[in-house]
């Protein structure tokens, strides 16, 4: 069992989608979506109009979900069965209603559901806030949703996107990266995963892995200096 988190430019087209649900190994997973390419910062923009709450939250959520119900749909024509839990069934709670982290997480549901359905999907970004309803995380995290989940699970977590390799500063493709090394090549314009979600793996001794979405290569293993070192 694993979680494996697939970006916003991994699930731009149908084809993607549907090249993904066809290689997918046939192991139980959790899948953590983001929203398709550019559409959430459309959602952001549309939302302005809405004061923070409910409303503007709502609508900011409909690119995650959007991204599970493809999923599911390919999923079923190439014949596997799956489950989608929203964000009342996640477990994972924040420290405030928009634009927070996680607070904490009961991978209960999903563990349930893991027992009869070999794929669960969850939309990345969202979380129960502290008034009960819809939350919204801070931009990027739905990379911190996979490394919860996967902590909470104690089970193996990938994180994919459209480039094969984390790159370092000049530029060269990392077979093996520190968590530091890693903080270290983030600005604030560019980075290849959220920074909270590298902290906290750095903090659970969370091994990840990162890579293409359509490649196959092994990609960039992210872990602490004594395993990289261990492993060359």
């Amino acid at each position: 069992m694993h979680v494996r988190k697939y970006g916003g430019s991994s699930l731009q087209s149908l084809n993607n989608i549907r090249d993904i649900c066809s290689n997918l190994p046939d192991v139980p997973m959790v899948i953590v979506l983001s929203a398709q390419g550019d559409m959430t910062n459309c959602l952001y923009q549309a939302s302005d109009r809405f004061p923070d709450g409910l409303e503007k939250n709502e609508l900011i959520a409909l690119g995650e979900m959007f991204s599970c119900s493809l999923m599911q749909k390919m999923l079923k024509l190439s014949g596997r069965d799956s489950v989608i839990i929203g964000y009342e069934d996640l477990g994972i709670q924040s420290t405030s209603s928009h634009g927070g982290f996680i607070d904490r997480i009961d991978p209960s549901m999903i563990i349930n559901n893991l027992s009869v359905n070999k794929v669960v999907i969850v939309p990345g970004f969202h979380a129960v806030g502290p008034n009960g309803q819809l939350a919204i995380l801070h931009r990027g995290s739905s990379d911190d949703t996979a490394v919860a989940l996967a902590i909470a699970l104690k089970v193996p977590c990938h994180i994919y996107s459209n480039i094969p390799y984390i790159y370092n500063g000049e530029g060269m493709a990392c077979r093996k990266i520190s968590y530091d090394s890693l903080l270290s090549l983030i600005t604030k314009d560019e980075a290849p995963m959220s920074r909270s979600a590298i902290l906290m793996a750095q903090r659970h001794s969370l091994s990840l892995s990162f890579g293409h979405w359509n490649r196959y290569s092994s990609g960039t293993v992210i872990g602490m200096i004594e395993e990289i070192f261990e492993n060359n």
